[in-house]
Order: structure tokens, then C-alpha cells, then sequence
């Protein structure tokens, strides 16, 4: 979002208020010629009933309604009353009067007067048209509808006037019409009393309605004035963003020419390999029947002769620079082997025997391959050089990449703390009278910013969550209540059991003293001996179900923390839920504080006791390896013993 579509924004909004505000006021105008023509009929209509009521001999006040002044301002600037007429002819008498100075004798008396007759009707007209404007669209008073309605009446009558007496059907005749003309006129009024009031209710909504555009607007220009301060620093990275993208769109432009350029001089060489590749077989088949002097042709065709370096242009005034120092550079560093290889290019004869034609024509070959390969080689330093071109373009478009997807991570950051900015500014939210539930005293508090605007589905389903809390902690009750009950008869079990085990450890004791004089591991006896099988199985045995025990002990445990990180996730959750329905604090107190205090007896663990009886354990074990040794010696004494056929116990 930049400034000048929030100013959009802003000039939208303000042209739909004022369209709101056009129509409106077009539809009130439209109302007002309503009741312009509705009174101009009802007058109508009344003038009849006059006449009528006159016929029928009934005496009613007839009321002459009139457009109200307010209701047509314009009309003030355009119509002249009589008394504001007679107000400006004494007002300019009395200047006359004022100027003539002592002339003012009889003529002031008689002016006087004058001024004074005008002073005293002004106030009537005034009072009387007073008293017509008042009239409007209610009822007059009784003595000016009876000023109106005999003049009516007579005027209507003059030309033939009343006849003496009416018959029965006549004057059933005119009662009907008298009636269907009030029901019309009532029907008129209703209607426009219908309009009126759904203008009425226009009103208060487009009331309603520009209030809350207004704050809309009032949030625009805060928002506007939070863009303004941000555009600079956002024209700045966009700045930025645009020249890393021109300088992207240029190195990549120019590793396109750059592989074009490369696959070009591969085209380059693999045409020279080819005819290579053309000259090669080329001497293979002129060589197909000169199996006697194929070797030393093919020497010679092989043979290695440095050429002088070609001048493009050598026919033209004057060559590249930069080959002449490259022809110079050669001629310098390789000087004695051009002399060396021109010695040997100088002893080369054509073999003895051999036809000079097929000679001359190895040469030529040679020539041919040594003009590809010198294009070979040209052709790989060009490549070699676009490939380091390639990768520098590569490394500097990588560079440029990374500083581009910096500039956008900054873009990013900023534009979200520029959103920050934004939802930090205060939001008007229009609210009905039956949406408001913060009351104090049965009535709105003269201060709401305490208040939070809620959803009532929330609402509803944080209650509903707060009866799902109650039945899942109570059934987590009954399952704490079941594993104690559990955890009761294992440690009723256990302790039944370490009492026969004590017991039978007793026995054992007692058998070894008598037979033996001291207490021996008889598990450590059968080892020496032949091995029992049914002692392994069982050791085996015993093996596994500690091992599963510890699994289970370390499932267990597992599953206890789980539980009890749950527990503690719903109770604060409970507790966050529960602090925000006033009804519910001072119960949540009592139970948090129910909670707290039974805290100890709720998180025993009730496996401590069997997680220290199999430390017990291990430690026995551990002091029984610890004695192997004693054990040995036992072993030879007894082997001592059954070779010398002494008995162990009589």
C-alpha cells in the first residue's frame, strides 16, 4: 500500500458518502413536490368539501394547508410581502421627513399619521400572513377556517345558487361523495405520512452510515500520514531492488551472448576436428597400397614443423598490434627451435623409391593438418577464456542474486513493520445497542475502554469448553481414583510376595548352614557343575521380564509425564477461559486454590516404591559378581574335596 492509493481510497470513500448524501437529498426534494402536490389537491379537495358540507348543511372547519417557509428556503429570496413593502415606504418617509429638517410642521403631523396608519397595519399584514404561513400542511385555527370556507362557498354558489330544499337521494348522494372524498383525502395523507417515515429511517441510516465512514476515513488519514513517513524508506529499497534487477537483467543478458559465443567456437572446433578427422582418412586411403613406404610417409605426415605465425591482412599497410608483439614474443622465446625444426624441415627428402607425386601430396596433407590444428588450438584458447568469462559472469551473477534476495528480506521486514504500524492504529467498530453486554447498574457505562468486542459464537464455544473441562477432568478423577485403587493391590501383592520370598531366603539359609556351615549361591553351584537348562531358561526369562519391565516402567513414566503436561495445558486453559466470564472468578479461585493445595497427594507417583525395589535389586546383583571371586575358591575347594572322596556333610 503506497500513499497515493490510500489517497484513492480516501477520494473513493468521500465521493460514495457524497452520492449517499446526493440521493438522499434527492429523494427529500422528490418528497417535498410530493407534498407540494398533495396540498395543492387537499386545498382542492377542500374547497369541494366546503361546498359540500355547505349543501348538506353540516358546519366543519375546513383547513387551508400551505408549503411551510422552511421547507422552501428559495422561495424567501424571490417573494416580497406587503409588509415588507409598507416597512420600506415608512422607512423612506422617515428619511424624507428626517431631511427636510424644520419644515416638519403640519407635514410631519399629517406624515406622522401617515407613518403611523402604516406602522399600524404593518403589524396586521404581518400577523395575517404569519397566521396563513402557519397554516401548512396541520390544522388552522376554527375562526380562520370559518373566514375560509363561506368564501368558498359562495363563490361556487354565486352563479346559481342553493337551492331551497334537497331530496332524500340527493343528499344520500352527497354524503356518499363527501365520504369517499375524506377517505381519499385520508388515503393521501397516509401515504405521505408512509413516505415520510421510511425518510425518516433513511435518515438515521444514512446517518449511521456516514458516522462510520467518517471514522473510516478519520482511520485512512492516520493510515496516510503512517505511508508518508514509511515512503522514503520503502522509494528507497524499491531504488535499490530496481537497479539490482536492471544490473541482473544485463549479466544475464551477457551470459547469454557469452554461451552463444562459446557454442559458436565449439561449433568452430568440432568443424576443424572433422576435417581433421577428413585429412586423416583421406591419407589412410591414398596410403591403402603403399604398404612399403606407409611408415616413412606416415613419419612425415606426423612430423611436427613449426610455421611462422599467419598476419591477417599480410597484403594490406599494416596488421593488429597485438600480433605483431605475439609474432615478436614467439620469435624471441622459441628462436633456436624454429632454427632446429627449420634444420629439420631442410633435411627432409622424399624416401628412395617412393613417387614424388605421393610425396608432394603427404606434404600437402601435412599442411592441411597443421592449418586445423593451429585453428584446434586458437579455437580451445578462445574457449578457454569464454569459460572464464562464463564463470566470473556466474560468480558476479550469484553475488547479485544474494544481494537482491537480501534487498527483498529487507523489503519484506519492512513492509511488516510498516503493517505493524498499521494495526497498531485504533479501529472505530460500529456496535448496536443489542450487541453491548459491558453494563453497569443496568445501564452503559459512561466509559467503554475497559470493554473487549467479542464474538458471541466465541463466547458460546467457551462455555461449551468449559463443560467439555468439567467431564474430562472428571473422568481423569475417576481413572487417578482407579490407578490408586490398582496401585493399592500391587503393593499389597508385592509385599505378600517379598514375605514368602523372605520366608523361603529363611529356609534356604537355614539348609545351607546345616549342610554346608555357610551360606552359598547355589546358582553359582549348578554354573560349575553340568548346566541346568531349565536354571538358564529361567535366568533368560527372568532377563526378559526385566527388560520388559523397565520398558513398561519407562512407558509408564512416559505416559504419566504426558498426562500430566496435558492436565497442566487444560488447567491453564481452563483458567484463561475461565477469567474472561465474570461469573465464573471467584469459583475458579476456590477450586484453583482446592487444586494447589491437594497438588501433593494428586501427583504421587505410585510407582517409586518398584522402581527402588529394582535398584535394590540391581545393587544385589552387582555385589553378588562382586564376590565371582569367592565363589572360584569355593569351586576348588569343593573339586579338592570329591577327588579325595571326603564327604561334604555326613
Amino acid at each position: 500500500m503506497t500513499p497515493s492509493k490510500k489517497r484513492r481510497q480516501m477520494l473513493l470513500l468521500m465521493r460514495d458518502m457524497a452520492a449517499a448524501q446526493t440521493s438522499y437529498n434527492k429523494r427529500v426534494l422528490g418528497l417535498r413536490d410530493s407534498k407540494r402536490s398533495l396540498v395543492a389537491q387537499h386545498n382542492k379537495a377542500a374547497e369541494r368539501l366546503a361546498l359540500l358540507n355547505q349543501l348538506l348543511g353540516i358546519h366543519e372547519a375546513m383547513p387551508r394547508l400551505a408549503m411551510l417557509p422552511e421547507e422552501e428556503p428559495e422561495q424567501q429570496l424571490t417573494i416580497i410581502t406587503p409588509a415588507q413593502l409598507e416597512q420600506h415606504a415608512a422607512a423612506k418617509k422617515a428619511a424624507a421627513t428626517k431631511a427636510a429638517g424644520g419644515d416638519a410642521g403640519l407635514g410631519g403631523f399629517v406624515s406622522g399619521g401617515g407613518a403611523g396608519g402604516a406602522k399600524g397595519t404593518a403589524p396586521a399584514s404581518k400577523a395575517a400572513a404569519d397566521a396563513d404561513s402557519k397554516g401548512g400542511t396541520h390544522a388552522g385555527s376554527a375562526n380562520g377556517a370559518q373566514t375560509a370556507a363561506p368564501d368558498s362557498c359562495v363563490a361556487a354558489a354565486a352563479p346559481g345558487g342553493l337551492p331551497a330544499a334537497l331530496s332524500q337521494a340527493e343528499r344520500r348522494w352527497l354524503e356518499v361523495d363527501r365520504q369517499q372524498l375524506l377517505s381519499e383525502m385520508l388515503a393521501q395523507q397516509s401515504a405521505f405520512d408512509g413516505s415520510l417515515a421510511s425518510c425518516r429511517q433513511s435518515r438515521f441510516e444514512l446517518a449511521v452510515g456516514l458516522k462510520a465512514a467518517e471514522g473510516q476515513l478519520l482511520l485512512m488519514a492516520k493510515e496516510l500520514e503512517v505511508l508518508k513517513d514509511a515512503q522514503v524508506r520503502e522509494l528507497v529499497l524499491e531504488g535499490k531492488r530496481a537497479d539490482k534487477a536492471q544490473d541482473q537483467a544485463e549479466l544475464a543478458a551477457r551470459l547469454a551472448e557469452v554461451n552463444r559465443s562459446l557454442d559458436a567456437k565449439r561449433a568452430e572446433g568440432g568443424a576443424a576436428a572433422a576435417r581433421k578427422a577428413a585429412v586423416m582418412a583421406e591419407l589412410d586411403v591414398m596410403l591403402a597400397d603403399q604398404q612399403a613406404f606407409r611408415d616413412s610417409l606416415t613419419k612425415i605426415f606426423n612430423r611436427r614443423v613449426k610455421r611462422s605465425r599467419r598476419q591477417a591482412g599480410s597484403g594490406g599497410d599494416g596488421g593488429d598490434g597485438s600480433s605483431d608483439e605475439g609474432s615478436d614474443a614467439d620469435e624471441e622465446d622459441g628462436g633456436k627451435q624454429d632454427s632446429d625444426e627449420d634444420d629439420d624441415a631442410g633435411d627432409e627428402v622424399c624416401p628412395p623409391g617412393c613417387e614424388p607425386g605421393l610425396y608432394e601430396r603427404v606434404v600437402e596433407l601435412r599442411e592441411r593438418r597443421l592449418d586445423d590444428e593451429e585453428v584446434a588450438a586458437e579455437v580451445s584458447k578462445v574457449v578457454e577464456g569464454i569459460k572464464k568469462e562464463r564463470e566470473q559472469l556466474s560468480k558476479k551473477a550469484k553475488l547479485l542474486e544474494q544481494s537482491l534476495a537480501a534487498i527483498n528480506q529487507d523489503l519484506l521486514a519492512f513492509q511488516q513493520e510498516k503493517q505493524g504500524r498499521l494495526n497498531q492504529l485504533p479501529a472505530i467498530v460500529a456496535l448496536r445497542l443489542h450487541q453491548i453486554s459491558h453494563l453497569e447498574g443496568g445501564g452503559l457505562p459512561a466509559d467503554l475502554s475497559g470493554g473487549l468486542v467479542f464474538s458471541q459464537q466465541q463466547l458460546a464455544r467457551l462455555k461449551q469448553r468449559m463443560q467439555e473441562l468439567d467431564t474430562e477432568r472428571a473422568w481423569l478423577k475417576q481413572q487417578q481414583k482407579e490407578l490408586q485403587r490398582q496401585a493399592s493391590q500391587l503393593a499389597a501383592d508385592r509385599a505378600a510376595k517379598e514375605a514368602h520370598l523372605a520366608e523361603l531366603t529363611g529356609r534356604c539359609r537355614d539348609v545351607q548352614m546345616l549342610k554346608f556351615g555357610q551360606v552359598i549361591d547355589v546358582s553359582l553351584l549348578d554354573m560349575i557343575g553340568v548346566r541346568n537348562q531349565g536354571a538358564d531358561e529361567l535366568r533368560k526369562a527372568l532377563k526378559q521380564q526385566g527388560h520388559s519391565s523397565t520398558a513398561e516402567l519407562t512407558d509408564w513414566d512416559a505416559r504419566i509425564a504426558a498426562k500430566r503436561r496435558e492436565l497442566l495445558a487444560m488447567t491453564r486453559e481452563n483458567t484463561n477461559t475461565l477469567n474472561t466470564v465474570t461469573g465464573m472468578a471467584r469459583t475458579q479461585r476456590s477450586v484453583e486454590a482446592a487444586v494447589m493445595e491437594g497438588r501433593s497427594a494428586l501427583w504421587q507417583d505410585p510407582l517409586d516404591n518398584k522402581r527402588a525395589a529394582l535398584a535394590q535389586r540391581d545393587k544385589l546383583v552387582a555385589t553378588i559378581h562382586s564376590q565371582a571371586g569367592v565363589l572360584e575358591a569355593l569351586r576348588n575347594q569343593i573339586a579338592v574335596m570329591r577327588r579325595k572322596d571326603t564327604a561334604v556333610c555326613s
